[in-house]
């Protein structure tokens, strides 16, 4: 056999190889008529509520929803308080779009930890003749993370206190805030 007639031989084994192996990785990543990408993909129990990465869409199982940078904004009205933020990009400050309080207020920012508010990175202190603002961080947010704007009430010291300035709590029952994802392609809502 010449040599001409071997390599064209090896090029058609290695194409079909080649294809055979592109058919099978797309049929696996195949979940109904979608196409699923490598993706990051961060989704929320609905029963639950915690959160979770994904490497595919294809991977949420069923009773999670994805999550993500399509969600712009979040808020939360309730008699006398309101709070509204927008996903922003990551950084040392976090701007509240709007927000209405009856009385002096703190809103502080809390981390998600498996779905729920935690650990505040900071907190800022409001009149309620102001309507929007922002608040400065200890410790910066990180991008694609989860995080929360929370009204808290203020006991007048002026001075910030996870004991004594407690959530501001609804009639019924819920807390007033507001969850936002910290997304660097988000557009910068100061501007």
């Amino acid at each position: 056999m010449s040599k001409k007639i071997k390599f064209v031989g090896i090029v058609i084994v290695i194409f079909l190889v080649g294809w055979g192996g592109y058919v099978l990785g797309v049929q696996q990543l195949n979940k109904g008529d979608e196409v699923c990408v490598q993706k990051d993909t961060q989704a929320r129990n609905l029963e639950t509520g915690e959160t979770r990465r994904f490497s595919t869409p294809c991977d949420i199982p069923d009773g999670w929803e994805e999550i993500g940078a399509e969600v712009l904004s979040s808020g939360a009205v309730k008699e006398g308080y309101a709070i509204y933020v927008q996903n922003q990009p990551a950084g040392e400050g976090v701007f509240i779009s709007r927000f209405s309080l009856d009385k002096y207020g703190w809103i502080a920012i809390h981390e998600d930890r498996n779905g729920v508010p935690e650990n505040i990175l900071g907190a800022a202190r409001f009149s309620p003749d102001v309507h929007q603002g922002e608040v400065g961080l200890l410790r910066g947010t990180e991008d694609e993370g989860v995080y929360y704007a929370m009204i808290h009430a203020d006991n007048g010291d002026k001075v910030f206190d996870l004991k004594n300035d407690t959530p501001v709590v609804h009639k019924d029952g819920e807390v007033i805030m507001a969850r936002f994802i910290a997304d660097d392609d988000a557009p910068d809502p100061r501007k």
